[in-house]
C-alpha cells in the first residue's frame, strides 16, 4: 500500500483506499482552513467542533479521539468556553457534508 505524510500533522494516510480517499481528506482540510478563519482569536477547530456538538440541540454525542494529553485538556476547556459566534455556526452548518438525522432510540432495530 502507498502512503503519504500530510503536512505538519505527520499523519500517514493511504493514497489508495476505498473508504477514505486522499481527495476527500484534502477537501476536508480545505473546509477546515476556511472555517478556522471565522473563529475568535485563540480558539482551535478542535474546541469549536466540541462546542458545536454542545451548542446544537439536535446532537447528543460526539466521538472524539485524542492523540495527546494536550488534546484532552483542549476538550475539557471547550466545555466551559463561550458559545460559538453565529456567523461561524451558519457557515459550519452549510459546510457539513451530511444531513443530520435524529433517530429516536425506540425506533432502533434490536438484535438478540
Amino acid at each position: 500500500m502507498e502512503y503519504r505524510t500530510l503536512g505538519q500533522t505527520g499523519l500517514q494516510v493511504s493514497t489508495k483506499t476505498l473508504f477514505f480517499p486522499l481527495a476527500l481528506y484534502e477537501r476536508d482540510m480545505r473546509r477546515t482552513a476556511a472555517l478556522a478563519g471565522l473563529l475568535p482569536p485563540g480558539q482551535s477547530m478542535h474546541a469549536a467542533a466540541i462546542r458545536f456538538v454542545l451548542d446544537d440541540p439536535r446532537l447528543s454525542a460526539a466521538i472524539i479521539g485524542f492523540r495527546s494529553t494536550a488534546k484532552i485538556d483542549q476538550a475539557v476547556a471547550a466545555l466551559t468556553a463561550p458559545p460559538l459566534p453565529d456567523e461561524f455556526l451558519t457557515v459550519f452548518r452549510l459546510a457539513l457534508p451530511v444531513r443530520l438525522v435524529a433517530t429516536p432510540l425506540t425506533s432502533m432495530p434490536t438484535t438478540r
